[in-house]
């Protein structure tokens, strides 16, 4: 399983879970991602969880932002490929 903060591979991480609102915010920033899927492949290391909660935010942040600039690229990869065809 993939550490959802630092991105290291680890045996054994718990789930993560997400808030209602958490929930809400992914489906308006990312339609189509299905959230249930990503979290059944990553979690949070122990390493991170013992880092003080603003050294988590900051991981957290940077995740986020990679997230979205990986899905924006596949969005538009898949923009070009179809005005490829």
């Amino acid at each position: 399983m993939k550490c959802l903060l630092c991105e290291k591979e680890s045996k054994g991480m718990p789930h993560a879970r997400v808030t209602p609102d958490a929930r809400k915010w992914h489906d308006q920033h990312f339609p189509g991602m299905n959230l249930d899927e990503v979290l059944a492949k990553t979690g949070i290391c122990e390493d991170c969880i013992a880092l003080p909660p603003a050294e988590r935010k900051k991981l957290a942040k940077k995740a986020i932002d990679h997230e979205k600039n990986e899905y924006r690229r596949e969005l538009m990869e898949d923009a070009v490929k179809k005005r490829r065809n």
